[in-house]
């Protein structure tokens, strides 16, 4: 019984470990039963958003504290999200080198093309190498000064998942897609904002369930967790590294 479909989710509560900054994850359609127990299967996936949302918290990194400070954050395997201190806020890019899209990476006081060396000014401009004059593209950004916190928009990476119930009666299988050599966290929330858990999985039907994280090994992951009460939400977290 399927009773809500609901959109991505786009803003996660920052957990407390430094290497978990930031989230990209969906909600999925809560099945809500009163005293019932969940149906088959319990949930099924939606996602009519097209944009992933970063979110991350400037002052964790104290060189993003003054003008021309900048950061590197891997969250996959392609192109890293760079982010520079300005005058005014925060300027945030992909790391794609304008000359023939090669990886820029943050090296010393400036950002580097892994391919030809072109150097990049934090403002991303690059001033030295083939990509002179080009500049590396940006992501739109909106830095809440209530909070602290800055949201990244980053263009179709809302993740899919699916939920089924799985042989057992007391856990659910959760698919997502995933990128290969990432690692990913399970969380759940009772309703469709408010506080969220870290929450155990297995990763495979009867096995324990204690399992905090997992390194993807290609592009759809399935994990298996216990069952939350009668209706619920769970997330997929995005293990987000500083370069």
């Amino acid at each position: 019984m399927l009773l809500s479909m609901l959109p991505c989710q786009t803003k996660p509560c920052l957990p407390n470990r430094r290497d978990f900054i930031a989230g990209l994850f969906t909600g999925l359609a809560s099945c809500r039963l009163g005293s019932k127990t969940w149906a088959q299967p319990v949930l099924a996936l939606m996602s009519s958003a097209t944009d992933g949302k970063l979110t991350v918290k400037p002052s964790d990194f104290p060189v993003l504290g003054a003008v021309g400070g900048f950061i590197g954050l891997a969250y996959d395997t392609n192109y890293p999200v760079l982010i520079s201190r300005m005058t005014e806020g925060y300027r945030v890019m992909r790391a794609q080198c304008p000359h023939a899209g090669g990886t820029v990476v943050p090296n010393g006081t400036n950002f580097r093309c892994t391919n030809h060396g072109s150097l990049f000014n934090h403002e991303g401009i690059a001033y030295m190498g083939p990509a002179i004059g080009g500049s590396l593209p940006q992501y739109e950004s909106l830095h809440q000064a209530s909070d602290g916190l800055l949201e990244i928009s980053l263009p179709d990476m809302a993740y899919r998942v699916t939920v089924v119930t799985a042989s057992g009666a007391d856990r659910l299988e959760l698919t997502f897609t995933s990128t290969p050599g990432i690692k990913y966290e399970i969380r759940f929330r009772a309703q469709l904002t408010g506080a969220e858990n870290v929450v155990p999985f297995s990763i495979n039907p009867s096995g324990t369930i204690v399992t905090t994280e997992v390194t993807a090994s290609g592009t759809s992951q399935i994990v298996y967790v216990s069952r939350n009460g009668q209706s619920g939400f769970f997330l997929v977290n995005v293990k987000v590294t500083q370069l």
